[in-house]
C-alpha cells in the first residue's frame, strides 16, 4: 500500500552534497557574535556569499575580512535589527547589489544586564 503513495527517491543523486550553497546569497543578522560567527563561517565554507550584518560596522568588517582572507565570500553590512526601516533599506540595497537574497539567518540577540 505505501509504495503506491510514497514517491521513489534516488537519494544518491538527489542528496549529493546537501550542504553545497554555491551561488546562494545569505544574509546573517547578528553575524559577528558567538553563534552568528560560527554560522557565518559554516555558510561561507559551504560556498555561500555571506552578508555579515550587525549594528557594529567595525565588527562586521573584521569578520568579513577574516572570511575573505580564507578565500571565502563575505560582505559586511551595517544593520540595526531594532529599526524596521533600516532592515528594509538594507534588504533593498542587497537585493539590488546581488540580484536576490536566498536566505536569512537571524542570530540577533539582546543582552540585558
Amino acid at each position: 500500500m505505501m509504495d503506491k503513495i510514497t514517491p521513489k527517491i534516488d537519494f544518491k543523486n538527489e542528496l549529493v552534497n546537501p550542504f553545497d550553497l554555491k551561488g546562494q546569497v545569505i544574509l546573517v543578522a547578528g553575524a559577528y557574535g558567538g553563534i552568528g560567527e560560527a554560522v557565518s563561517w559554516g555558510l561561507a565554507l559551504s560556498g555561500a556569499q555571506v552578508i555579515i550584518a550587525g549594528r557594529d560596522k567595525i565588527k562586521a568588517d573584521r569578520l568579513s575580512n577574516d572570511l575573505g582572507n580564507a578565500n571565502l565570500l563575505a560582505t559586511a553590512q551595517q544593520m540595526d535589527a531594532s529599526k524596521v526601516e533600516n532592515i528594509r533599506q538594507v534588504v533593498d540595497d542587497l537585493a539590488k547589489q546581488f540580484g536576490r537574497i536566498d536566505s536569512l539567518v537571524n542570530c540577533v540577540g539582546i543582552q540585558k544586564e
